[in-house]
């Protein structure tokens, strides 16, 4: 009897490997810790070969399921072939979020001479730890609800709109009193500018007759000098009228220039006070013959 028994063992090996010739497979489980937390991805690599003479089409990684966990990813790599035999490497990238233990099953390949499966593998989640402050055996309640209200958003809408154009009109103000843009204004617009604001501040009353003057011909002297190139800024009102005289290059603007620069002389040197009549008529001149004056634009 013990002779049978030996003899029926012996012939279920061998009907076993006649079943799957050279068909080798070895499960290994992945993990970054154990126990794992919840949600946290593991994985199953399984490694298949086989004898290259054996009539055996690997299934796909898309194929294989893990029933009970999640599959994240799942993918196939070949290692290098030797000995005869072709390999397949399987990576499931799995996890699952409840915690305690679990057993990941055995993943099953049809053969031609049957079912070929791996070896179940066993793993360990764990649940949320308790952080300092926290009741023991408790959990954390959640958070308080904040209700979102539409009242925020166009209060704060109205205030940054608010902020940036009360910024604007300051930008503007300051733009304006200092002048930071004239520079990039042509010789005959700076010089109308300053002569329009002239204008305002003696209707205004701000200056008297003899300073009206004298700030006309220090505007006359800029736009000499900022178009057509005089040099006026350390020269006399006679120095000034002398280049005038000897040069040609602004015919229409030498009879008012040097009026101006007359009467300035007067009102600097020999004390003789304009009235703001006069001075307004100077400021009038020396605008018509700048407006005329086609050098100024460039």
């Amino acid at each position: 009897m013990k002779r049978l028994l030996t003899l029926w063992l012996w012939l279920h090996l061998a009907l076993c490997v006649m079943a799957t010739p050279g068909l080798e497979l070895t499960a290994k489980l992945e993990q970054s810790a154990d126990p794992l937390p919840f949600g946290k991805p593991a994985t199953l690599v399984l490694n298949l070969s086989w004898d290259e003479k054996w009539a055996f089409q690997p299934p796909t990684a898309e194929s294989l399921e893990l029933p009970g966990f999640t599959i994240i990813d799942r993918f196939t790599t070949t290692p290098n072939a030797s000995g005869g035999k072709r390999s397949l490497t399987y990576h499931l990238i799995f996890t699952r979020f409840e915690p305690g233990p679990a057993v990941v099953p055995a993943v099953s390949f049809e053969t031609p001479d049957g079912t070929f499966k791996s070896q179940p593998k066993k793993i360990v989640y764990k649940g949320a730890e308790a952080k300092p402050g926290d009741d023991p055996d408790q959990l954390r309640g959640p958070k308080d609800v904040v209700p979102l209200s539409t009242a925020d958003f166009w209060w704060w809408l109205a205030k940054v709109l608010g902020l940036s154009l009360l910024a604007l009109v300051v930008l503007t103000i300051l733009v304006r009193k200092l002048g930071l843009l004239d520079r990039w204004l042509s010789p005959r617009s700076r010089a109308l500018r300053r002569l329009a604001k002239l204008t305002k501040a003696m209707k205004a009353g701000q200056m008297e007759g003899s300073e009206a003057l004298l700030e006309t011909v220090e505007v006359l002297r800029v736009y000499l000098h900022a178009a057509h190139g005089f040099v006026t800024r350390e020269a006399t009102s006679r120095e000034i009228s002398e280049q005038l005289i000897l040069s040609n290059r602004c015919p229409d603007l030498k009879p008012t220039a040097r009026k101006i620069l007359e009467h300035g002389d007067q009102a600097k040197f020999a004390r003789r006070e304009p009235n703001l009549e006069e001075s307004q008529d100077m400021v009038e001149q020396l605008r018509a013959a700048i407006t005329a004056d086609k050098r100024g634009t460039k």
